[in-house]
């Protein structure tokens, strides 16, 4: 397959982009059903896939009814840096992790091979299945300044449409240095769609891009404090935001992940392991349970808490949605 740049129509960010009224990161969802990927734990400790009648979803106060298909097929997409940084061994390793990743999915999964640098590029599509995929995978090249954010957006609005259970992996040194929106706009685009998000990270080098993306970055504090989203820009009632930086070039990706009952794997750039952690996230994601349900008839447009129970441990999730009818 012709790996080709993607275009993007007006239509398509608008369909992403986030309502004034939805809390921060939580636009509304373009469906009416609602999917809810949960992790059980205890105290970070992965336990195993929970079954049906190990869960109890509440939306507020009361339980709803939910649907859980742990064979459900996968749509996995996965972002793939290629920036400077990620050159002779690191690069090996990687695109020999996503390989191994595409190849352990089996016949009835999708899977979506996207790279970037300054440019973003679909090197494989849905339509060419699994194994081209990994052979992509096999023969990236890399080289120049990268535009994370781009990637991740991109990515989100090729899963909005995909069959079966969403999921985005996410492979960067966490430095964009050429992307047009801010490291939060992919947060805020995320919550109408809301893929299971697992990140896998390895250091840049030292002096390499602008860190955090070319606005530079908040804080997690400072989002959660009275921040309102218009358009691409964030503030508060008090201050610009635009210029603030924080030391972890992953805050943003790491809240993404989170946010969706995901995972954010660090590693320190060796080769082993960043090629056991991109080969090793379909493991990460079959200890997770994928919840589907339609809120109730007469549920009222705005903000909805949500909380999964478990009788085993504790649960990571998404922490509501936004409605409208």
């Amino acid at each position: 397959m012709i790996a080709r740049p993607f275009l993007v129509s007006l239509a398509a960010l608008a369909a992403v982009a986030p309502s004034a009224s939805a809390q921060p990161g939580d636009p509304a969802p373009a469906s009416s059903e609602v999917r809810v990927e949960v992790f059980v734990h205890d105290e970070g400790r992965p336990l195993p896939a929970p079954d049906a009648s190990d869960l109890t979803l509440r939306l507020g106060d009361q339980p709803v009814p939910f649907e859980w298909t742990p064979d459900e097929p996968l749509s996995v997409a996965v972002v793939f840096d290629l920036s400077s940084s990620v050159t002779g061994a690191r690069l090996r390793a990687a695109s020999s992790g996503v390989a191994s990743l595409f190849d352990s999915l089996s016949t009835e999964d999708r899977c979506a091979l996207i790279s970037f640098t300054r440019s973003t590029t679909l090197a494989s599509g849905w339509d060419a299945g699994c194994a081209a995929a990994a052979e992509a995978a096999r023969g990236l090249r890399s080289g120049g300044p990268s535009a994370l954010n781009n990637a991740v957006l991109l990515a989100m609005g090729l899963l909005a449409d995909a069959p079966g259970r969403p999921v985005l992996v996410v492979f960067t040194d966490g430095v964009d240095g050429a992307s047009w929106p801010r490291d939060t706009w992919p947060l805020v685009a995320a919550a109408g769609h809301t893929p299971l998000v697992m990140g896998v990270t390895a250091p840049a080098a030292r002096g390499a891009g602008s860190v955090g993306g070319v606005y530079g970055t908040v804080s997690r504090e400072d989002l959660a404090n009275q921040i309102s989203f218009e358009g691409r820009h964030v503030h508060d009632q008090d201050r610009d935001l635009r210029g603030l930086r924080n030391t972890d070039p992953y805050w943003a990706l790491a809240e993404l992940a989170q946010r969706s009952g995901g995972e954010l794997m660090r590693t320190d750039g060796n080769d082993e392991d960043l090629e056991r952690a991109l080969a090793g996230v379909l493991d990460a994601v079959r200890l997770r349970a994928s919840l589907r349900f339609t809120p109730p008839a007469g549920t009222a447009p705005g903000w909805h808490p949500l909380t999964v129970l478990s009788a085993s441990g504790e649960t990571r999730h998404r922490p509501g949605f936004a409605w409208k009818e």
